[in-house]
């Protein structure tokens, strides 16, 4: 063991207990090696514990890993702040709206209209609470838009904005967290390389959700549990355990870092909890607003306004794991959040790690954060089953783990090069060139995983919204065709149904009962077209505005908007959109534009 690794244990007073468990070291080759350090004066105890000479200390600041993580962060910053501005078209915009409608409500309504920081969206069903309220998780992220959006307006760019600093944040903080367990600035700095340019993050940093506040909170509860570790300082226990509680209220499985802390936890340190026992108290009531909001949401809020629960801690469809589908969908999932080479990086990484336990046989830090993370990992696939299914945001809870798994074993192959020899003579520079080599692997894989996912759109919500805002009635609702329609909503700036009722029966109650009275069609909804739906819409609605994308020849529609009164017969369309103007939108994709024509009918 290097004087170095034990000079960073005693950064903090520690006992003689507290090192043996911390280093693995028998209580006689411990009390041998401190004795150098003891003898020139690098480290002092008062008998019981031990600590270092803070101005004889050894280790020395790196700035060269300090730049470099500077880099980091402004490299990812910049990969996050793309499309800051852009309309809610794009991937998952479903989530997106839920949140900005929220924040738009919060900053109209104020935050207590239907009870504590209760949120109310802009899309409820049919037989909930018209207003939009819901019982979920707490809002944080609406509740930080909602500051914004009061002190700056409703910009798109200044909501994002919140999601990217926080996501960014993160950079720096898995660079932290990697040099205090692996003891190592090369994995560290990795880290926080791999972190800046993940795509999962980079994408859905500037989608305005929850998991941007709760990756950060995660983070920065295990950040400061690891300070509290090292120093026992009740400041940063307490501090630990409330970003672990905004973390869990924010987004229940980002508790799931719980694990690796249990793991790490000294649990020796229990038995002198009596002398400082504040510390402890606090946390655990600072905890107990976990258990508490969730009573508050789903049995308060639940029987006040007859909604539904959104967010459950509950298994969800665990059977799934079982089948065909779910594995396509898993690595279809995978390649998007971490690209598949990547995968295989952190998959190796791990049985490497593992393997140097089943060889040392020691239970180190890292390796009980390691486990702690499987453990973590493991839960998370078994409880949110189903929602792994269809949301791969889900990864973000898992993406730090995956991620120091990558850069471990691209350090451990650099360390495996750097050993090699040729005549009895080691290769100069071989460590640094194939850590480049092996991160420099993942750039274009992750660059093309990003891009895929910024290109994902839905054209025209943003053209239909702005026409419906212009033109709507007070009061006034739109049917539309779910899915990933819903950014409609936030650019109409109006509430709607859920999807377009199933029947005509549905339809009838929401233009009598929600002031219904426009409906958006987008094509994969064409299909009602032909059901029965279609006799009763061309009827009753005319169409107002026609999305297109020209294809060759001829044109391919996007979506309908149509308005209550009048009728709409669609085997005369061309003959009422001859003479109209044709106008048409820009949509910016990383490898080009694509153009889409909308013709108003009614100006």
């Amino acid at each position: 063991m290097e004087q170095d690794e034990i000079l960073i244990a005693l950064e903090g007073r520690k006992s003689m207990d507290e090192l043996i468990s911390e280093l693995n070291l028998s209580r006689k080759e411990l009390r041998r090696r401190l004795k150098p350090l003891l003898n020139s004066g690098l480290i002092k105890t008062d008998g019981k514990h031990y600590w270092q000479v803070q101005e004889k200390k050894t280790s020395k600041i790196n700035y060269a890993a300090i730049i470099m993580v500077i880099g980091c962060i402004f490299l990812g910053f910049y990969l996050r702040s793309y499309h800051i501005s852009y309309p809610v078209i794009g991937y998952h915009n479903w989530k997106e709206t839920h949140y900005l409608t929220e924040a738009r409500n919060f900053a109209r309504d104020g935050f207590f209209r239907y009870g504590f920081f209760v949120a109310a969206w802009d899309y409820p069903s049919l037989d909930s609470d018209p207003s939009g309220v819901h019982s979920d998780t707490l809002p944080t992220i609406s509740i930080l838009v909602s500051i914004a959006f009061m002190l700056f307006g409703y910009r798109l760019w200044i909501a994002r904005l919140i999601g990217i600093l926080l996501n960014t944040a993160t950079i720096p903080l898995i660079y932290l967290i990697v040099r205090n367990i692996f003891k190592r600035e090369d994995i560290a700095v990795v880290s926080a390389f791999l972190m800046a340019i993940n795509p999962l993050l980079v994408f859905f940093s500037h989608n305005v959700q929850l998991i941007n506040v709760g990756i950060f909170c995660a983070l920065m509860s295990l950040y400061l549990f690891l300070l509290w570790r090292d120093s026992d300082k009740g400041r940063d226990l307490v501090l630990s355990a409330v970003f672990f509680a905004l973390a869990g209220l924010t987004k229940y499985p980002f508790m799931a870092v719980a694990a690796p802390m249990l793991f790490m936890f000294p649990f020796k340190r229990l038995k002198t909890m009596r002398k400082n026992l504040i510390p402890y108290a606090i946390s655990v009531v600072i905890l107990l607003s976990i258990p508490a909001w969730i009573y508050y949401s789903s049995v308060v809020i639940m029987k006040e306004y007859k909604t539904t629960a959104t967010a459950k801690i509950a298994p969800n469809r665990p059977d799934q794991i079982l089948t065909e589908k779910f594995w396509k969908i898993t690595e279809s999932y995978l390649d998007d959040s971490f690209t598949l080479p990547g995968v295989w990086f952190a998959v190796i990484g791990l049985l490497a790690v593992l393997f140097s336990y089943l060889v040392d046989r020691k239970p180190t830090i890292r390796i009980r954060f390691i486990v702690g993370s499987i453990f973590a990992i493991l839960s998370l696939v078994l409880i949110t089953t189903g929602k792994l299914m269809g949301h791969v945001y889900y990864y973000y809870v898992i993406a730090p783990f995956i991620v120091i798994f990558m850069a471990y074993f691209i350090i451990k192959m650099a360390d495996l090069a750097g050993r090699l020899r040729i005549e009895g003579k080691g290769i100069g520079g071989a460590s640094l060139i194939i850590a480049i080599i092996l991160t420099a692997m993942l750039v274009p894989a992750s660059q093309e995983a990003s891009s895929r996912q910024f290109n994902t759109q839905f054209y025209g919500l943003d053209v239909a919204g702005k026409y419906i805002k212009e033109h709507k009635s007070p009061g006034e609702r739109v049917m539309h065709s779910s899915h990933q329609a819903y950014g409609l909503l936030w650019h109409a700036d109006m509430k709607g149904t859920r999807g377009i009722p199933p029947t005509i029966e549905g339809i009838k109650f929401a233009e009598e009962n929600l002031n219904a009275s426009w409906l958006f069609i987008y094509n994969w909804d064409f299909g009602i077209l032909q059901d029965e739906r279609w006799s009763y819409i061309k009827e009753n609605y005319r169409l107002v505005q026609i999305g297109f994308i020209q294809r060759g020849d001829g044109s391919q529609p996007v979506y309908f908007l149509l308005r209550k009164g009048g009728s709409f017969d669609e085997s005369r369309l061309n003959d009422m959109l001859a003479g109209k103007t044709v106008k048409s939108r820009d949509y910016e994709m990383t490898n080009g534009i694509i153009t889409m024509r909308y013709i108003n009918l009614e100006e």
